[in-house]
């Protein structure tokens, strides 16, 4: 047990690994995220020297590899219904690897519409107008809200400390993951 030390309050992740880099090598030494997302311009670089380094964040912290994007001019397109679009001025050196709209992963804009959930390849494209149904579920209209088939979720606990904020796993079986073989893919997950 030693004493606490206060220590300034730094701007990023990265600073607080580096001001601990200043204390002493084998002290326990903590750096706490408070609420809010905390966003990473870089990967943060550990080494052997970082073992008794401690990120803990408090309720509501969030580290992010993301980019925000805020202020956007979004613009409907005149001719399609629920089409909107906007241009990105951020710098994105590995372009748009995915999207999160307030805090929700969003499905980016693609034809022919595909859900990765469901189908990573799918087949054809579109080329006459056409009418989109109901989803089916073993030969039956369902309600895609409600993932077309429920299925028993499964989650695996991690009792180790490292995994951070990943601390379960979760998998479905069965339901909406019927047409797989086997029948079980995380995206079937409640969670």
């Amino acid at each position: 047990h030693g004493r606490a030390i206060g220590m300034p309050r730094v701007e990023s992740v990265t600073e607080g690994v580096e001001m601990t880099r200043l204390c002493e090598q084998n002290s326990v030494k903590r750096i706490i995220l408070l609420p809010g997302t905390h966003y990473l311009n870089q990967t943060v670089n550990l080494n052997q020297g970082d073992s008794n380094i401690r990120i803990v964040g408090q309720k509501g912290a969030v580290i992010s590899g993301g980019v925000p994007l805020d202020s956007l001019k979004w613009k409907k397109v005149s001719d399609m219904d629920g089409v909107y679009v906007t241009s990105i001025n951020a710098h994105l050196p590995n372009g748009i690897t995915g999207l999160m709209v307030n805090g929700k992963r969003a499905i980016r804009a693609r034809y022919p519409n595909a859900v990765p959930e469901t189908s990573m390849f799918p087949e054809g494209y579109i080329l006459n107008s056409t009418k989109w149904g109901m989803p089916k579920y073993k030969g039956k209209p369902c309600d895609p809200n409600d993932f077309c088939g429920q299925s028993k979720t499964i989650v695996q606990e991690a009792t180790d400390a490292w995994h951070g904020m990943w601390t379960n796993f979760s998998m479905g079986y069965g339901g909406s993951c019927d047409r797989f073989d086997p029948p079980q893919s995380v995206w079937c997950s409640s969670n």
